[in-house]
C-alpha cells in the first residue's frame, strides 16, 4: 500500500514553481510598500536642477519652489519658467528669448 501524506508535493518542479510564486508575491508586496510610502509622503519639492531632454537636444532647468509656486530658468536659452504645484503635479509655462 502506497500512502502519501496529505501535504506532499508532487515533484521538485512543483516546489520550484511554488518558490517562484512566493518570491513574486514578496517582490510585489515590497514594491507596493515603496510606492505607497512615496505617495503618502506629501507633495513633491521641485527645487533643484533638472536635466531635460528632447529630440534635438536638451538643457538644464533650474527650479525654485516656494509653497505651491515654482519659478525657474533655462539658462542656455534665456528662458523663464513659472508654475504651480498641485499635489505631486507641476504645471506651468516656459518662455524663451532664444528661438
Amino acid at each position: 500500500m502506497d500512502e502519501r501524506p496529505a501535504y506532499a508535493v508532487g515533484d521538485l518542479g512543483d516546489v520550484r514553481r511554488l518558490r517562484r510564486r512566493f518570491a513574486a508575491l514578496g517582490l510585489a508586496v515590497v514594491l507596493l510598500a515603496l510606492f505607497s510610502s512615496t505617495a503618502l509622503s506629501g507633495p513633491r519639492d521641485w527645487t533643484g536642477v533638472w536635466d531635460t531632454q528632447w529630440r534635438d537636444g536638451g538643457a538644464a532647468m533650474h527650479l525654485q519652489q516656494d509653497g505651491n509656486r515654482v519659478i525657474g530658468t533655462y539658462p542656455g536659452f534665456e528662458g523663464l519658467i513659472q508654475g504651480q504645484v498641485d499635489g505631486n503635479q507641476l504645471s506651468g509655462t516656459a518662455e524663451t528669448a532664444v528661438s
